[in-house]
């Protein structure tokens, strides 16, 4: 079946995308956003009135607390600057949606034609591993949060960047003294030696999660059983450098889960939070969604296990070619925008006419094989791919590596990764690769 933006808004009953029986086009309260053939798009701020109430609505009847709706919204403040900041922007707020929406699904899937599904499985994972007992609706709670928050703090890695050159920049000038740009010893090291100073950082935020760990566990007095995330946080505190990448250029990148975890944990109130025993769990899967060099293993961690699987299944719509003009005013108007993906396809079968109730935790799918077939479209792409110089060489090998962290199971099937490509596209791809990774006439088997 292939998974969409269509999809999504039917599942979720948005009713953002209207398809008008005469016509091809889609459009958003009159206003013209992508047809089946160029997929244009229109900026975020013109879709916010539509899907602001949803989202506040959607949110009350999961039971999620409104300083994290808060959080959510937030991002919408930043992602118009950060669309027209960089050429090939990935999106992130309706990234967000999609993700949520995709394991919301997943999780109501039955497989090897059991009635159980992959909800009432974590359920009894959590009540043997945590020790707790919890309902099918705090799970579908708890990863929603997760799903809404994983890429909350991107907007700070940008001002990471931007300060960055702000400091080396401005440094003893008018702005400097303006905004009061103190160069404090960690600042130096920050200009002088990012990976030092990555390294000190790191070790000092991981020490702050431990202590707000420390403290949610001792002000509920809670008895759960969080010594497997524990003995994660030391791990991630003894390997500072899989937290941080450092470019060519010399700037610095600190992971943007660690930074994520630390806003949640940071902008909540703790002690007035309804969710206080979900808090570690829901702050672990955030940290460590984007940590390549770890392990997960979802009969231990089902939620880690969960965001990373779901967040590289999210591709479509994200990897994209902006076409636009300026107008008269100077102001940018997208003309169109081409993504690389339009869709991925799963081997899952929906029932007739379901869509999602948060309130219900029924079957809503179930898979058509053993394994879960996951396949990438880049057929007849190679134009745009060599417009925003898109990597295949480096994508296959990175997106291969990243979900080898998910640890085979008995529970839930194994995983099939696929991406199709054309024979024009295969021919501009390394001889090391295609031998790694080509398997049949098209196909790169990832894993």
């Amino acid at each position: 079946m292939k998974i969409n933006d269509l999809f999504i808004d039917s599942y979720l009953n948005l009713n953002i995308l209207k398809k008008p029986a005469e016509k091809k086009r889609i459009f958003i309260k009159g206003v013209h956003t992508f047809d089946w053939i160029n997929f244009d798009r229109i900026p975020i701020n013109e879709i916010k009135p539509s899907i602001i109430p949803f989202i506040t609505n959607f949110m009350k009847i999961l039971r999620i607390p409104q300083d994290i709706n808060n959080l959510f919204q937030i991002l919408f403040k930043f992602e118009n600057m950060l669309y027209y900041s960089f050429p090939f922007y990935r999106d992130h707020f309706f990234h967000l949606l999609r993700v949520g929406a995709i394991g919301d699904l997943l999780l109501k899937t039955s497989f090897f034609n059991k009635e159980s599904t992959i909800l009432t499985e974590i359920v009894k994972i959590q009540q043997k591993e945590i020790r707790t007992e919890i309902s099918d609706q705090k799970i579908i709670q708890c990863w929603w949060i997760i799903a809404l928050l994983h890429d909350f703090s991107f907007p700070l890695i940008f001002f990471e960047s931007f300060f960055f050159d702000v400091l080396k920049t401005y440094k003893g000038s008018l702005l400097s003294k303006l905004f009061n740009l103190k160069l404090n010893k960690k600042t130096k090291l920050f200009l002088t030696n990012p990976k030092e100073y990555c390294n000190i950082v790191i070790k000092e935020l991981i020490d702050y999660i431990r202590k707000k760990f420390e403290r949610i566990i001792k002000s509920q007095d809670i008895k759960l059983n969080f010594k497997s995330y524990f003995e994660i946080i030391d791990r991630l505190s003894n390997n500072p450098e899989c937290l941080y990448k450092k470019f060519s250029d010399g700037k610095v990148k600190i992971d943007h889960g660690l930074l994520s975890s630390i806003l949640f944990l940071d902008l909540i109130d703790i002690d007035a939070s309804t969710i206080k025993e979900d808090l570690i769990q829901i702050s672990m899967a955030i940290l460590i969604h984007n940590v390549k060099s770890l392990q997960i293993d979802f009969t231990k961690h089902p939620f880690m296990f969960f965001i990373v699987l779901i967040d590289e299944i999210q591709e479509w719509s994200r990897p994209f070619v902006r076409f636009y003009k300026i107008n008269e005013d100077k102001s940018v108007y997208d003309q169109k925008v081409i993504p690389l993906l339009d869709f991925i396809e799963l081997n899952i079968e929906i029932k007739e006419n379901y869509q999602f109730n948060p309130e219900v935790y029924i079957n809503a799918s179930k898979f058509q094989s053993e394994d879960i077939v996951i396949t990438f479209d880049f057929s007849r792409k190679i134009e745009l791919l060599k417009k925003i110089n898109f990597d295949l060489n480096r994508f296959i090998p990175d997106k291969s590596e990243i979900i080898k962290r998910l640890k085979k199971n008995k529970i839930i099937p194994n995983f099939k990764w696929i991406i199709k490509l054309d024979k024009e596209i295969i021919s501009t791809l390394s001889s090391d690769i295609k031998e790694k990774f080509l398997q049949k006439k098209g196909e790169f088997i990832l894993l």
